[in-house]
């Protein structure tokens, strides 16, 4: 990943701010998966969360220009409602880690001419963040083994990634919960307590 990463810092001296801004990106990536891989690597002893303010506005937007790629080579639209000046307390890591894993099944459960929403939006309790797609959707009895390690939607696959969901949102004080219908399709809500609310910029 060190080569990589060196590779990318060249290409970005001659690219403009835009391109600049996508390497960047893909720098901040090669950043959370060498944590992941850590953490993997040290699975007896994980390590300890980084607890920061974050900027859950900034992130979200991030996120959708990283899995926006993604969306667009499987012919998905991908819409974001996102609220400014939203802040949280927590891993940003983790976060991200989930949000992503969340993204990724709703694309991937969402057939060609589908859409994946994301709303974010703050209320007394806390901030909400919503992914939402309109792919096959699941029953009650599927809906109600989310997060075991036996079950998955997926052809192949363990399920921890979603336990893992379920455990880091908790940790951070929060809740994750999913709504889903045949036919309709499937929503993720995160609920987290509200951090100290940011400044929009301008």
């Amino acid at each position: 990943m060190t080569v990589v990463r060196g590779f990318i810092q060249l290409a970005k001296m001659s690219l403009d701010d835009r391109g600049k801004y996508y390497m960047n990106t893909a720098v901040d990536e090669l950043d959370r998966a060498e944590l992941i891989i850590s953490d993997f690597l040290n699975y007896a002893k994980p390590r300890e969360a980084r607890i920061q303010a974050i900027d859950l506005t900034l992130l979200l937007q991030n996120m959708h220009t990283l899995m926006s790629t993604m969306s667009t080579m499987r012919g998905i639209l991908m819409h974001t409602f996102i609220d400014e000046g939203l802040s949280i307390t927590g891993d940003q890591v983790k976060l991200k880690q989930v949000i992503i894993n969340l993204i990724k099944n709703a694309i991937e459960a969402t057939p060609n001419g589908g859409s994946v929403e994301i709303r974010a939006y703050r209320q007394e309790e806390g901030m909400h963040v919503e992914i939402a797609d309109t792919g096959a959707g699941m029953t009650e009895e599927q809906l109600g083994k989310l997060g075991s390690v036996s079950h998955t939607t997926k052809a192949s696959g363990s399920g921890v990634g979603l336990m893992d969901a379920y455990q880091i949102i908790h940790g951070m004080g929060g809740r994750l919960s999913f709504e889903s219908a045949v036919g309709v399709g499937t929503k993720a809500t995160i609920r987290l307590p509200a951090g100290e609310k940011q400044t929009p910029k301008s």
